[in-house]
Order: C-alpha cells, then structure tokens, then sequence
C-alpha cells in the first residue's frame, strides 16, 4: 500500500512540473486566423478590418504570434506534447511609428494542417492529410 501511494505522488508530482504555470493565452487581446496552404502569409490593414479588427486601435510594435506548427494533433495519448503556444517569428512592415497605418502588414511563415514527413531509413516522404480540417488556426495576440 506504502509503494501505491508513493507512485500516485511521484506520478502528480511529474504531472503538475510539466504544465504551463501562466499560459500565453491567459492576457492580452487575442484573435485568430487560419492558414490552409504552407507558406509566407500577409495580413494587411483590410484583412484585420475584414477580421473585425480596427486596425486604428493597434500599436503594431505589440502584435505577437503563436502556434504549434503544422500537421494534425497526435492522436496517441502517450506521445509527448508541448504545454502551450510557441511565439511564431514575424515581420511588421510600417511599425516603427506605433501605428497600424493603411500600407503597414505582417508577414509570418504560416504552416498547413498536411504534413510531409521524410523516413531517413527508408529515403522516402509520405503525405500525411490532417483528418479533421482543412485549416490550421493561428492565434495572434494584438496588445498586451
């Protein structure tokens, strides 16, 4: 009984090391977009009001962008996943002033919810379609 109790403790303790404390998605002014094809994207001053989004409000030096790559979610439990949203690296062109003006956009590397994936052994990609969607959402964060 003693190891019992000593194992389910061991397994909570492992547990609540490996969450996030403060997800990134906690605060701040969040909204999302999805991409379909893997590739450069742009999101222009039209595509943020056509989002519902007044571009006029947003200081352009705090747009942030998350996501957890491409491809669809595991579907085994037992496979390691990551605990929240990594930053996505992006561009703001017309930033330097603090405003979000007509001729500024962003820029990021959207992925796809299909994955190609190489085996080394066999020196072969295979095409892996996501069975859910057909869009990957990406959420960006607009003022913090």
């Amino acid at each position: 009984m003693k190891t019992y109790f000593i194992l389910l403790f061991s397994i909570i303790a492992l547990c609540l090391n490996t969450t996030a404390q403060n997800s990134v998605l906690s605060s701040g002014n969040w909204s999302k977009i999805a991409t379909k094809t893997e590739g450069v994207h742009k999101i222009s001053y039209t595509d943020l009001q056509a989002y519902g989004i007044n571009p006029n409000t947003i200081d352009p030096r705090n747009i942030k962008m998350y996501g957890n790559g491409g491809g669809m979610l595991a579907e085994l439990n037992s496979l390691p996943k990551t605990n929240d949203l990594q930053q996505i690296a992006i561009k703001v062109v017309g930033e330097s002033d603090g405003v979000f003006n007509t001729s500024d956009y962003i820029l990021f590397y959207g992925q796809s919810p299909d994955k190609w994936d190489y085996d080394n052994s066999l020196q072969t990609y295979s095409h892996n379609k996501n069975l859910y969607s057909r869009t990957l959402p990406t959420p960006f964060l607009l003022t913090r």
